[in-house]
């Protein structure tokens, strides 16, 4: 089970994907590139980098056999963002986020 949304910021075109997935038999990362595929699928570019919480940063930097290597995004900690929830978006939108 997993749900989405996005968070508008000033223009319409500038918004992260929230992804929120709870299934524990999946890891972090799965999470992410299913959360990525579907922010591609929705905003028609690909995604620059991931707001997660800190427990959930942690566990996309940890490479295992089925995901080896660094994690496809930049990770950015945030105290705010809930457990197993991903921002997924770009560097624009995390400038237009904050100024907001």
């Amino acid at each position: 089970m997993f749900s989405y949304y996005s968070a508008t910021f000033e223009e319409e075109d500038e918004m992260f994907l929230g992804w929120f997935d709870p299934d524990r038999k999946k890891s972090a990362r799965e999470k992410l590139e299913e959360g990525m595929e579907r922010y591609e699928e929705k905003f028609g570019k690909p995604p620059t980098l991931v707001l997660t919480n800190p427990d959930d940063a942690e566990a996309l930097r940890q490479p295992s056999r089925a995901y080896p290597g660094e994690p496809p995004l930049p990770v950015i900690e945030a105290n705010f963002v809930a457990r197993w929830t991903f921002y997924i978006g770009t560097e624009q939108d995390l400038h237009t986020g904050l100024a907001a």
